[in-house]
Parts: C-alpha cells; sequence; structure tokens
C-alpha cells in the first residue's frame, strides 16, 4: 500500500496525540515522525520540504553523536543480534539459528557481562506503553501499516528490549557469569528499584550455586526485609531441578509460615507451582 496524502492523512487530534508523546530513539524515531507529520492534512507543501530537511539533519547528528558503544562479538555479529536472535527462533525450521544463537553468547563468554548489567537496569519509559496502546486502539480503518511497523519498537515484550537481552544472556551463560555476582546483589538488594532488583533476582537464579546461595541465605534470613525474601521465594521455584532442592522446600516451607504475609503468599505460591511441576 502506497502512503499518500489521501489515505494516511491524521486528523488534527490524531496528529497533537503523537506530537504530544516524546519522540522514539534517533535510529527508528524521525521516520516514524516524518510521516505522521507530512501526511498530515494541515501541512503546507513548503512546511513539508522544511521538515525533511531537518529530520534528514537530525538524523546525521543522531548517528554522529547517538551511535552506542561497541559490544562484544562472535561470528561477525554484535550480542544483541545474537540474543535477539535466540528468542526468535523457536520453530523447528529455526532450531539451528536458536543453537548458533545459543553457541555464539557462550563463545562472546564473560566479555558479555558489562552489557548485560547494564541492561538489566533498564526501565521502559512508562509513556512508550502508553503510546503503544493509543496506537492499538486506533479505528481499523486508520490503523496504516507504516503506523502497525512504527509501533513495534513499542511493543512491551518485544526480544530486542534492553533488560529482555539481560534475562536471555544470564540464561545462555549460567555459571560462566558468576563474575557479576556481586554487582547482582547489589541491585537486588535496591528496593528504591524494584523492577530493576525483580530482573536482577532472576539473573541470579540463572549463573549457577553462587547464585543460589545467595539466593537461599536471604530467604532464610530473617533480618532481610520482607520484600526482598518474598522476590527471592517467588523465584527459587523455578529451580525445582537444581541439586539441592531439598533446601530449597525447606527454606520455603519455612518462610510459607512467616508472620510477614508478603512472604507467606509468595512462600505459599512458590511450593503449589513447584508441585504442579512434579505431578
Amino acid at each position: 500500500m502506497s502512503l499518500t496524502p489521501s489515505n494516511c492523512s491524521l486528523s488534527r487530534s490524531q496528529t497533537k496525540l503523537l506530537a504530544d508523546s516524546p519522540c522514539f530513539n534517533y535510529r527508528t524515531g524521525f521516520v516514524f515522525w516524518l510521516q505522521v507529520l507530512w501526511y498530515s492534512s494541515d501541512m503546507k507543501p513548503s512546511s513539508r520540504a522544511l521538515l525533511a530537511v531537518c529530520c534528514v539533519a537530525a538524523a546525521l547528528v543522531g548517528t554522529l553523536l547517538l551511535v552506542p558503544a561497541r559490544e562484544p562479538g562472535a561470528k561477525g555479529h554484535c550480542l544483541s543480534y545474537w540474543l535477539v536472535a535466540y528468542r526468535t527462533n523457536w520453530s523447528e525450521l529455526g532450531l539451528s539459528a536458536k543453537n548458533e544463537a545459543w553457541d555464539s553468547v557462550q563463545q562472546i563468554g564473560t566479555n558479555a557481562i558489562p552489557c548485560l548489567l547494564k541492561w538489566v537496569r533498564y526501565e521502559e519509559p512508562a509513556w512508550r506503553g502508553k503510546l503503544y496502546l493509543r496506537l492499538m486502539r486506533l479505528p481499523r480503518k486508520q490503523q496504516r501499516p507504516w503506523i502497525i511497523k512504527a509501533a513495534r519498537p513499542l511493543v512491551p515484550c518485544r526480544p530486542e528490549r534492553p533488560d529482555a537481552m539481560a534475562r536471555t544472556g544470564f540464561e545462555i551463560l549460567g555459571s560462566k557469569a558468576e563474575a557479576a555476582l556481586p554487582q547482582l546483589v547489589s541491585l537486588a538488594s535496591d528496593v528504591r528499584a524494584t523492577n530493576t532488583a525483580q530482573r536482577a533476582i532472576f539473573c541470579l537464579t540463572k549463573i549457577g550455586p553462587a547464585g543460589f546461595s545467595y539466593l537461599l541465605t536471604t530467604l532464610t534470613n530473617s533480618t532481610s526485609s520482607g520484600w526482598l525474601r518474598a522476590s527471592m521465594a517467588r523465584q527459587l521455584c523455578y529451580m525445582e531441578s537444581h541439586p539441592s532442592t531439598g533446601a530449597v522446600v525447606s527454606a520455603l516451607n519455612v518462610a510459607a509460615k512467616d508472620p510477614d504475609p508478603l512472604l507467606h503468599k509468595a512462600a505459599a505460591d512458590s511450593l503449589a507451582h513447584m508441585v504442579a511441576l512434579n505431578r
């Protein structure tokens, strides 16, 4: 479908809705905004020409000044490429590509840790989710192909989202990422950034015995905060295949009797989950 002013014009209210929202990142945002404003029914031809020049200039400046730091790589591709490839090749036809992505991340090894720790801290701006929902709620007649394509970087569960790549990376590296333990412990203990803490706790479950030991010790430590212990309890249920499963069950049983309602519920839910998996 071609994009022309006649079939892609936006109403004044729709143009204002999009214009009031913050811009996307420099790599994808300027194209989206160019299309939104270019095909606005209120824009004069001279204004469109000026807009095109400004967008091209902004893209060049962004490319020169905002290029992200170089990532470690393997087999000719960077770390993020392989992490996204691992999450987007689930079919039987993509199994070989998925295995190649796993092997490539393993090859990168500990060089990936700085990037993964940076991505664990990623917080999705609230406006992105709100804008995505608004775009998807547009009437079907107004959902142009280019709008749907431009909204793709806003999908909450996208595999290229930084925090999702961090979880995938620690999952693949496993015990090879034990060097990240001190930083993950620090992030997991930060009650001021609960989303980051939850992700750090998840990553701790993936890095082998060192992470497991910390989770279990914190869960059984009555001086730790109830919120932190509850978060540990929720994640430990996913380690049912660990050699120390008995210790996990014992610790969860104790936590399920704790007077703290948050910890009590989290431990009880985790025990129920483990029982359901073993049926």
